[in-house]
């Protein structure tokens, strides 16, 4: 997606990219802030792309998303 600050990837695809990479920690809450300010339409496509890439991962995912609106 391009910005005035150059190229950056969408939402979906940076939770699928920390939940791969995932080592705990910081990489949870930064997937948290991200869920939080997520609208239904990439909650969604974040599932989707999960169950493609991760499928291992959805429920991890699904705890994140359940968790987000707390932080």
């Amino acid at each position: 997606m391009p910005t005035a600050m150059g190229k950056v990837v969408s939402a979906p695809y940076l939770i699928l990219m920390k939940l791969w990479a995932s080592r705990g920690g910081k990489e949870d809450v930064d997937m948290l802030q991200v869920l939080k300010k997520m609208n239904s339409e990439d909650v969604s496509k974040t599932k989707l792309l999960i169950k493609k890439y991760l499928p291992n991962e959805f429920e991890d995912l699904e705890s994140l998303i359940n968790m987000a609106p707390y932080v």
